[in-house]
């Protein structure tokens, strides 16, 4: 349905809830068939996942077990949002958009702690970049 897609350059939201669904099913000593994590995230493409799930094994998140579920192999305490940064290359959207399942558990530890602070900066003027203290606008 189109009110479950996600927008286009929110791909990190998709990333951001799929480590929490790795991190809910650890909790609970369980891993992830490709179906499951569909099924609870249905906002992504089998494409989009396939891509997040190669990206999260490259760094070592996430890896399959032996009947070929994925499950979570990395402490959440030590991977750091510029590890996935760098390793996506996702952008982190500036623009307001509407969000699926945004009020849910994992939609509030949304991609706006990492969106509104990059918004402001972004608001400065180029000249800013370039003026030094003495200089005048």
């Amino acid at each position: 349905p189109a009110d479950l897609r996600l927008p286009v350059g929110y791909e990190i939201y998709g990333l951001l809830r799929l480590i929490g669904r790795f991190h809910q099913a650890r909790a609970d000593g369980r891993s992830l068939d490709d179906d499951e994590i569909l099924r609870l995230e249905p906002m992504l493409t089998d494409s989009l996942l396939h891509t997040l799930l190669c990206d999260l094994e490259a760094i070592r998140v996430v890896r399959r077990d032996e009947q070929g579920e994925w499950l979570l192999a990395r402490d959440l305490d030590k991977l750091t949002l510029a590890d996935l940064y760098e390793t996506t290359q996702m952008r982190i959207p500036i623009k307001e958009a509407y969000l699926p399942y945004r009020d849910d558990s994992l939609g509030t530890a949304s991609v706006d702690t990492l969106r509104l602070p990059l918004r402001e900066l972004l608001k400065r003027r180029v000249s800013d970049i370039y003026s030094t203290p003495g200089d005048k606008p």
